[in-house]
């Protein structure tokens, strides 16, 4: 039963995937939706997505002749869809994949004041226009055939809809229709009779939305893929939902907006694949417009330069930096806890009592001393197959404002918790190697250990903490080269603008070597057996979904492995997010 709508619906969802920005007239675009849409994900072309996926590192990577004993396994794992798909539909699998040619969307939809919502997609098959309606024709007698529904026609606007009605009358049915060789298909009768009736535009259109010409503004439309999502209306469908189910909608629309929820508006992206200077890049823009309030009080990151603090090594495989006003944020939380607890961090503090009398106040011992810098870094012992997941070393470190006052507060955060660690010097700096305990366990569960020490250093003007000692003395130690003198890292950053809030830097060949060690050595399905006989659950056998002696030798992943980075820069009306890999020869 399941089957025939996976069918119908991911023959037209791989429009999502594959198809793109409405540019064909015949191809209705965003001023057909309502204003009420609640997300949209489009692409440009479907042809040109595919060519632009085989141009990537992924795409020549899947196409290198290395990776066919590969691809046969997978091939023959998926014989049995293939066979169903042949008997169903008439096509095979890469003809299914292949069917979508031009422009398309998935769009979210509902009235203002009615559920459930509609689901459409309009999908151009272009040259396949033929392959499309004898796969929705079949398609739609096998569902019938076989969920026991019901099938008819009906007319509308010099259209031919197509009805399969399943056996439960509550629920919606799915439609389709074509004009030429762009297709319709939603579920629900209205949803689609909308659509067709506003083919042309119409004035309240997600095109004329406020927040979705925002996005538009911040990323453009011209992407090869291209998705927005309206918060406020997903909240309000929620809150809805909510009331529908007897709950109070007036309490949960007043809470979010004591939370500042409401300052939320949309969230909208764009991916594009081997284009310009980039093997991959997607951009993302959260819009909250307006003086920020309750929660989003917590998040806020002045600009700082994009360039790594001068003690990380040049070597690391991974480093990530958030610039994030603390003070800020501990007092807009503590407006936030007094409004539904007045009292409480007070009440807490005067919990936090040593065995000498130390005390802990949060704001003066805490975020006073703290700066406004976060950093995450790691790298990898040993070298090719030496590494695995247990190789992989991190440290995580603050910026301090007032190291001595900070050091206090280290003693008296020692000796309220009463971890007495082994202190150690270490060229000048002192080292504190602090025993992590055993965590307690629910009933019936075994007790979880954490294995090893956590060291801590106040040096160089921030606080650092990491599981892996050496790294800490490695980076306390200095006089290697830097990270922000490496020419590899140098090619990402010239991507990244002087300023902005986060910025992330990645070599992705030794990470990828510590997964592929950790499949093809048994680790990854034993760490799975692990994970499964302590939680009583089943777990997959990895053997039954790839032959493990069929992943060719890893130089072959090397070789189309490439570097990559992000940043965020936070504006006056919003976040905006971009991630990137480089092409390999970049």
């Amino acid at each position: 039963m399941r089957f025939p709508i996976r069918v119908l619906a991911g023959s037209a969802l791989l429009g999502v995937l594959t198809a793109a920005v409405p540019v064909a007239a015949q191809v209705p675009d965003e001023n057909a939706l309502p204003n009420s849409t609640l997300a949209i994900v489009k692409a440009k072309s479907a042809s040109d997505l595919r060519e632009a996926l085989g141009r990537s590192q992924i795409g020549q990577l899947l196409a290198d002749p290395a990776m066919e004993p590969l691809k046969d396994d997978v091939r023959a794992r998926l014989g049995e869809l293939e066979n169903e798909l042949q008997q169903r539909l008439g096509v095979s699998l890469e003809e299914l994949l292949e069917t979508p040619q031009g422009p398309a969307w998935l769009a979210v939809t509902r009235r203002d004041d009615v559920l459930p919502i509609a689901v459409l997609l309009v999908a151009d098959a272009g040259q396949n226009a033929d392959r499309m309606n004898d796969i929705m024709t079949r398609g739609t007698d096998q569902l019938v055939k076989e969920a026991n529904g019901q099938s008819r026609t009906e007319e509308f606007q010099g259209k031919t809809l197509t009805i399969i009605q399943p056996p439960a009358e509550d629920s919606p049915p799915l439609v389709w229709t074509n004009e030429g060789s762009v297709y319709f298909i939603g579920v629900g009768v209205e949803g689609v009779k909308d659509l067709l009736a506003n083919a042309d535009g119409r004035e309240d259109s997600l095109a004329a939305s406020a927040n979705y010409q925002a996005i538009g503004a911040k990323l453009g439309s011209d992407s090869q893929i291209c998705w927005y999502i309206d918060i406020q209306q997903a909240l309000q469908l929620v809150i809805q939902a909510a009331a529908e189910q007897g709950g109070e909608a007036g309490q949960a629309e007043a809470l979010l907006r004591t939370l500042g929820v409401d300052q939320l508006k949309a969230v909208g992206g764009t991916v594009d694949l081997a284009t310009g200077d980039y093997d991959s890049i997607s951009k993302t823009f959260v819009y909250a417009p307006g003086p920020r309030a309750g929660i989003l009080r917590l998040v806020q990151m002045p600009p700082i330069a994009a360039t790594p603090e001068a003690w990380v090594p040049a070597d690391v495989s991974s480093y990530q930096t958030i610039s994030w006003d603390l003070d800020a944020a501990y007092t807009a939380l503590g407006d936030l806890v007094n409004m539904f607890l007045p009292g409480a961090i007070e009440n807490v503090e005067r919990g936090l009592q040593g065995p000498g009398g130390e005390t802990i106040r949060f704001q003066q011992d805490i975020f006073t001393p703290l700066g406004d810098r976060i950093t995450i870094l790691s790298d990898f012992e040993g070298e090719g197959a030496e590494i695995d997941a247990e190789s992989q070393r991190a440290l995580f470190a603050v910026e301090l404002d007032d190291e001595q006052a900070f050091q206090t507060t280290l003693n008296k955060i020692f000796a309220i918790t009463g971890a007495n660690p082994k202190t150690r010097d270490f060229q000048g700096t002192t080292i504190y190697d602090v025993e992590l305990p055993e965590l307690p366990a629910a009933p019936g569960a075994p007790q979880m250990q954490l294995s090893g020490n956590v060291s801590i250093a106040i040096a160089k003007g921030y606080l650092f903490a990491t599981g892996r000692a050496p790294l800490l003395e490695q980076i306390l130690r200095g006089g290697g080269s830097s990270l922000a003198d490496d020419a590899q890292f140098q090619s990402v950053a010239s991507k990244f603008p002087d300023q902005v809030s986060t910025f992330a830097y990645n070599r992705p060949e030794e990470q990828a070597r510590a997964v592929y060690n950790t499949v093809t050595s048994g680790q990854f399905q034993e760490a799975l057996d692990l994970a499964g006989n302590a939680g009583g659950a089943d777990v997959p056998d990895l053997s039954e979904l790839i032959d493990v002696e069929k992943i060719p030798e890893f130089s072959v992943f090397a070789k189309y492995l490439t570097q990559g980075g992000s940043y965020s820069v936070m504006e006056d009306d919003g976040l905006m997010i971009i991630q990137f890999s480089l092409p390999k020869g970049n």
